[in-house]
């Protein structure tokens, strides 16, 4: 078995996860390519969907839009977006969001620009866009019940990537590449519905990080088996420049979370019980220890050396849409 990525070849040594988010006790191997270091998992689930439960946090359900947190993101967002209200400012100091920054300080990005977000769930990604007045915003997730029609600027359909057509001047992925078996394949699709000018946004963990090299089989971002591939950069430019594009930005977004989630682990303590509650943070680490992580992330961040990425792609300037 060589690499699926760039066909490299594999470690022999294997990191045998244990499904730790829920500690049902099962483990499985992953192999790291020597070439591109892409870490991946040996075998696909028979049945992944057994490993999404209800209750899996990437379900969540629609914010109250009038709640005090909702409301305190949309006066974040505005700050970040239109530079108004002090108040915003303050609040992106305590809890920022790098997506819209990043996406704020790209060339040609519009109001009225194409939008396609996948695996979207509810569109909380595309819902903050809209308050901030972009008009054509489109999300996908086959796991939905049903389309998700709240007007007619933002409509999310219950379909597969691969049943879309047309041409996007923004196609976005938050923290969904890991969990899809056919990289190249989903490469070679945005090669065919990006625009010439568009931009490719891709959130996902990050394996080239302190963390990874800290916690080994512990690291919280293995997800095992929901995550089948944890790409370094070197991996995601072999993909890129496999199907005419290139990197463009990488900016590092990650919190505490690669710390206390994984110390947590380490001590054989999952992140939900049985029934999806979270697992109380101050029963394990002091009000100190938390803020530490989060500001030792925040430095990691700055050096690119934390778990999780915001990863921008283009074009090639020779590869025009076909």
């Amino acid at each position: 078995m060589n690499c699926r990525i760039c066909d490299g070849p594999l470690s022999p040594v294997h990191f045998l996860v244990e499904e730790q988010m829920f500690r049902t006790g099962s483990k499985f191997p992953y192999l790291q390519c020597c070439a591109c270091g892409c870490v991946q998992i040996e075998q696909y689930p028979a049945e992944p969907g057994q490993y999404y439960p209800d209750h899996y946090y990437s379900f969540g359900q629609w914010a109250n839009p009038q709640s005090l947190k909702e409301r305190a993101k949309r006066l974040r967002n505005r700050w970040i977006w239109f530079r108004r209200n002090p108040a915003g400012l303050v609040l992106n100091a305590l809890l920022p969001n790098r997506f819209l920054s990043t996406l704020r300080r790209l060339k040609g990005v519009n109001k009225a620009m194409s939008v396609l977000d996948i695996g979207c769930g509810y569109g909380e990604q595309l819902l903050a866009l809209r308050d901030l007045g972009f008009v054509n915003l489109t999300g996908i997730d086959p796991y939905n019940q049903d389309d998700i029609r709240y007007d007619d600027n933002l409509i999310i359909y219950r379909k597969h990537y691969k049943a879309m057509d047309g041409r996007f001047d923004l196609i976005m992925m938050h923290h969904v590449l890991e969990h899809m078996p056919d990289q190249g394949g989903f490469f070679q699709w945005v090669s065919s519905h990006l625009s010439d000018s568009g931009y490719l946004i891709i959130r996902l963990p990050m394996a080239d990080s302190l963390a990874f090299e800290k916690y080994g089989v512990h690291w919280v971002q293995w997800d095992a088996p929901r995550h089948w591939y944890l790409h370094t950069r070197r991996s995601l430019e072999h993909l890129a420049t496999q199907h005419g594009l290139k990197i463009e930005d990488i900016r590092h977004d990650a919190n505490g979370m690669q710390f206390w989630g994984s110390e947590l682990y380490r001590r054989g303590i999952p992140l939900f019980d049985d029934l999806g509650k979270p697992t109380p943070l101050l029963k394990h680490f002091s009000p100190f220890r938390l803020l530490w992580y989060n500001r030792y992330a925040h430095y990691l961040n700055h050096r690119g050396r934390s778990d999780q990425a915001i990863v921008v792609f283009s074009r090639q300037q020779n590869n025009p849409a076909s």
